[in-house]
């Protein structure tokens, strides 16, 4: 498999269906699967879901795995990982619209870039603001702008603040956003 997506699902049923809307005109069934992953929601979310992947067919791309803990992002993640071997992994938030194009521009990335072992896209709101989802490492001095919190001394010190403003550019920041995130397989 070139590219595995995973999804958490812990009791957002709804916004995973939009989700999985939004990635249906984008994958293709021989190159992508979607590891679909309830993380013990203890709620509706599971016939929900199953519902779904029957009514809009998407049994050829969906895997519902129904976790039985709750481990939390990162152990989620692992379960719908190690259900599928692929090239890479593109992990996405329950919440996660994508735009057109975002898969084939995701995996362009990837191969312009073989150095990179993660590519993080620019996010935005949905009314297509963007998002700061790449950071600086905490510092004691990043930590006292935030707690200063004031104009002058954020100003003098903008190049220790942890967000990093959005770019239009590639670029390497120290940590990124896991809301949508590719993973190279080495």
């Amino acid at each position: 498999m070139d590219l595995a997506v995973v999804i958490i699902n812990y009791r957002t049923p709804k916004l995973v269906i939009d989700s999985l809307q939004s990635l249906q005109p984008q994958i293709d069934s021989s190159r992508h699967k979607v590891m679909l992953v309830d993380n013990d929601s203890g709620d509706d979310s599971l016939p929900i879901l199953e519902q779904a992947i029957k009514e809009y067919q998407w049994e050829s791309w969906v895997t519902l795995i129904p976790s039985p803990v709750n481990g939390g992002f990162s152990a989620g993640n692992n379960v719908g990982i190690k259900a599928i071997t692929a090239k890479a992994y593109l992990l996405l938030n329950s919440d996660t619209i994508l735009r057109p194009g975002a898969i084939a521009s995701l995996e362009t990335a990837l191969e312009k870039h073989p150095e990179a072992g993660l590519i993080s896209p620019r996010l935005e709101w949905p009314d297509e603001t963007p998002q700061i989802s790449c950071f600086r490492y905490h510092s004691p001095i990043s930590q006292f702008i935030d707690g200063a919190a004031t104009g002058p001394i954020t100003k003098l010190l903008d190049a220790y603040n942890v967000p990093i403003p959005v770019q239009n550019t590639p670029f390497r920041p120290q940590w990124t956003s896991f809301a949508c995130v590719l993973i190279r397989v080495c």
